[in-house]
């Protein structure tokens, strides 16, 4: 049977090594990881076809941080690749390099006659590559470098000498091995899972601003094509403040409602939840993501991250103060940032972070005088409870805490983008003050009977407790964003 397992293997490896090396397939999306990343920061594809090659995708990047505008550059495979066998050919815009595909072993090529780095093939072998039996070439740089390739898979490592990366091949995107999440992996919820949001309204010069909190529970799921449908279950609970002209915010009303809703979402392939790391979104009118139609004919950048656990996470809009740019009309390549021009300019600040298996999971959508917030503050999917759900029982204890007339206690401005101020009409010494949150947690203790800054709190909605000589009080306090 042992030899039988080795003439089969080697029959194998026979066969593999008659079918030819191609390093490019048209129909493949390459997902690399750089250096020990443990997720795909870098995707690979022919953006288009030339009669003797490959023009290549390209991303959009900065050539220093402090740069306002963004360029459009190749990745490390370069942005051209000319096919002359046994050669590939890649052009970049500061290197040019060339690799044998037929090169057999102890063979020897100038790989890059620039720079005078030789290349030499010094081993080949038959090894699983995703689950698939494959021939395999090592390739030894005269600079001490190492690229790897093989027969079905094309490039699997490359030891870049011009950005001084490595890049690892992880996935074929959506065929084998891993791939980076798209449109119906954002929204794959199932039957039973729970979301809580909060978030926030407000204008400055009419009321009324509003903090509130929305739980939704999935009923069922539909999918029809393109389109996912889901029904759930809704307990929205909403705080109502008015904003007088020249005054504080006072309280007003608090009110709930429980109801059913639908969630529906329409896949295209422009929606941001398809595109790749640091790819170009272009706003439109018709963009797939609310509030962007201000913006419309300007681009920003997708960023593709994965978070503390593990989850990936595509996120758009003002990473940075005006990252929103328009096309140059004279450079191809070149994105200049809108504010510097004053006729079409994107003043408004807009987020969106999106999240594999959780869908749209913040945004902060504001102008000057106006905004509105949305986060995910905690979901129940299966057996994991992570974050803020706040039980039911406690949502009508924080309705009833907010309709509380408290005339013998004052906190202004309410809500607040940091300070809030008590003013003491009572004759009770204030004994202590506590803030938490919804899940109970406390943020802050102590004595302090006139202030309290609430900078580093995150928007929401928080209870104050101020237990006096005789009694003891609660309000609600909702801060919003700076």
């Amino acid at each position: 049977m042992k030899k039988i397992n080795i003439l089969f293997l080697i029959f194998i490896s026979l066969k593999v090594s008659s079918q030819d090396w191609n390093l490019i397939n048209i129909n493949y999306k390459y997902n690399y990881s750089v250096n020990k990343e443990n997720f795909i920061s870098t995707t690979i594809w022919v953006d288009s076809t030339r009669y003797d090659g490959f023009w290549m995708n390209q991303i959009m990047q900065k050539l220093n941080p402090t740069d306002s505008d963004i360029y459009s550059f190749p990745q490390f495979l370069g942005y051209n690749i000319v096919i002359s066998i046994p050669y590939y050919q890649f052009y970049g815009i500061n290197f040019q390099f060339y690799i044998n595909s037929k090169a057999e072993l102890n063979d020897k090529w100038v790989f890059d006659e620039q720079k005078n780095i030789q290349a030499k093939v010094v081993g080949k072998s038959a090894a699983k590559k995703f689950n698939i039996l494959d021939s395999i070439k090592t390739i030894a740089l005269s600079n001490k470098d190492t690229i790897i390739i093989s027969k079905n898979f094309g490039i699997i490592r490359f030891d870049s000498i011009y950005d001084k990366n490595v890049y690892n091949l992880v996935g074929i995107n959506n065929i084998y091995g891993d791939s980076v999440p798209d449109f119906f992996d954002f929204f794959n919820f199932s039957t039973g899972n729970i979301f809580e949001y909060h978030g926030t309204q407000w204008r400055y010069d009419s009321g009324p601003a509003k903090f509130y909190i929305e739980k939704d529970s999935i009923l069922s799921k539909e999918i029809n094509d393109d389109t996912i449908k889901y029904n759930m279950s809704t307990i929205d609970y909403e705080i109502n403040e008015i904003h007088l002209p020249n005054c504080d915010y006072n309280p007003k009303c608090a009110t709930s409602r429980t109801g059913y809703d639908t969630w529906i979402f329409v896949y295209s392939k422009t929606h941001p939840t398809n595109q790749f790391n640091n790819q170009l979104y272009l706003v439109t009118n018709n963009s797939d993501i609310q509030g962007y139609h201000d913006c419309n004919g300007q681009y920003t950048i997708v960023h593709c991250l994965k978070d503390s656990n593990n989850i990936y996470t595509k996120e758009l809009g003002l990473f940075q103060p005006y990252e929103f740019y328009l096309k140059s009309n004279s450079v191809s390549y070149l994105f200049i940032s809108d504010n510097k021009n004053q006729n079409y300019y994107c003043d408004n600040y807009y987020e969106f972070h999106y999240k594999d298996g959780l869908g749209l999971v913040y945004y902060d959508n504001r102008g000057f005088e106006w905004g509105s917030t949305r986060e995910l503050a905690g979901y129940v999917k299966g057996k994991d409870t992570v974050g803020v759900i706040t039980d039911n029982n406690k949502l009508k204890l924080i309705a009833d805490v907010n309709n509380l007339i408290l005339d013998n206690i004052e906190i202004y401005p309410n809500p607040t983008k940091d300070l809030i101020w008590i003013k003491n009409i009572d004759n009770q010494k204030i004994m202590k003050i506590t803030i938490s949150d919804l899940n109970g947690g406390i943020l802050y203790s102590g004595v302090k009977t006139k202030s309290i800054s609430l900078e580093k709190f995150r928007p929401g909605l928080y209870i104050i407790e101020i237990r006096l000589e005789k009694t003891t009080i609660w309000k609600k306090i909702t801060k919003i964003p700076s």
